[in-house]
């Protein structure tokens, strides 16, 4: 829905629309940069419920944009979100393989993949 909010509703332009759907991709990249450090920091348990309460709060946010909002703003809101939307699938991905015995790690790894796309 976020492509087809930006194309229709902000930038009528396709290059315009194609570079800020561009740095969306390129903060989910960011976002696994920051894993590490966040997981000493907070641990898991916090982390995740934390991130939850990010993502819900982030997308509720997305209402309160409009077409006159500069537009720095509205990407730099779409690189928070791709960093918290990143976050959301890495942690989930973490809790769901953490119950898999090792020797049936390397079959659910590409199920895994293959189910998330």
């Amino acid at each position: 829905m976020l492509p087809l909010l930006f194309q229709l509703g902000f930038w009528p332009q396709p290059a315009a629309f194609g570079s800020a759907d561009l740095r969306l991709g390129d903060r989910l990249h960011d976002g696994a940069a920051m894993s590490a450090t966040l997981l000493r920091l907070l641990g898991f348990r916090r982390l995740m419920f934390s991130n939850a309460i990010v993502v819900a709060f982030v997308m509720a946010g997305f209402t309160l944009l409009r077409p006159s909002t500069p537009t720095w703003i509205i990407l730099a809101y779409v690189m928070m979100f791709g960093v918290s939307a990143h976050h959301a699938v890495q942690y989930s991905n973490m809790l769901a393989y953490s119950e898999i015995p090792p020797a049936r790690l390397s079959r659910s790894t590409s199920l895994g993949a293959r189910c998330s796309n």
